[in-house]
């Protein structure tokens, strides 16, 4: 399961509660999570350009550390 889809199955069991800005920043963890994936193999043909970082800021209780969790469970 990808952190996207573990945030959505979240959303629809109801343990979180949709936030357009929280899913905005799932998406953008989504990119890296499937950038980092395909980064893993050993040997590559074609050098890639290394994953950028995501900088998460909002006021305390917005669940950013919560989505990093998420991020990090699932990867």
């Amino acid at each position: 399961m990808t952190p996207l889809q573990a945030y959505t199955q979240k959303i629809h069991e109801k343990t979180l509660q949709p936030d357009p800005y929280q899913e905005m920043a799932m998406q953008y963890f989504q990119q890296i999570y499937a950038s980092l994936l395909s980064t893993k193999k050993w040997i590559t043909l074609k050098k890639k350009k290394p994953c950028k970082g995501l900088y998460l800021w909002g006021e305390v209780g917005r669940g950013k550390t919560q989505l990093m969790d998420l991020f990090y469970e699932h990867l």
